[in-house]
């Protein structure tokens, strides 16, 4: 795996292309986050960062571009394979379901391995919402 002083590279979209009837959403757009890094995507409407996270989540494939996982090529992309190889997308308008405790809110969208951990989850989940 790619490491930096920043930490394992886990996560690459590379010269990323994505268009939608002929209009171009993303042209060449690279992306990369390391383990511990927090990242905001920011831009005005249409500047495709739903488009470019829908890639990250296998919810939608590029028109060319690689996506890496954990310096690993992922080739044919699915919500739940993404989620499998431990990837989850945190969206600015989350589906809360409001009768859940934030912890259970939490753990409906964590990857299998962690979620895995049974009571090891609820303190990672507190660890996390500690670091923001």
């Amino acid at each position: 795996m790619a490491e930096t002083a920043h930490g394992v590279q886990v996560l690459r979209l590379a010269d990323v292309w994505k268009s939608f009837d002929g209009v171009h959403a993303l042209k060449g757009v690279t992306f990369e986050a390391r383990a511990g890094e927090i990242h905001a995507l920011l831009g005005e409407n249409g500047a495709g960062k739903s488009t470019l996270m829908a890639i990250a989540a296998g919810s939608l494939a590029p028109d060319r571009g690689q996506l890496e996982l954990k310096s690993e090529p992922v080739h044919a992309a699915t919500p739940s394979s993404i989620r499998r190889r431990g990837l989850s997308i945190a969206y600015q308008h989350p589906a809360l379901v409001p009768d859940l405790t934030v912890y259970e809110n939490i753990a409906m969208w964590l990857p299998d391995q962690i979620r895995a951990a049974g009571s090891d989850a609820a303190a990672w989940a507190r660890s996390q919402l500690a670091r923001v």
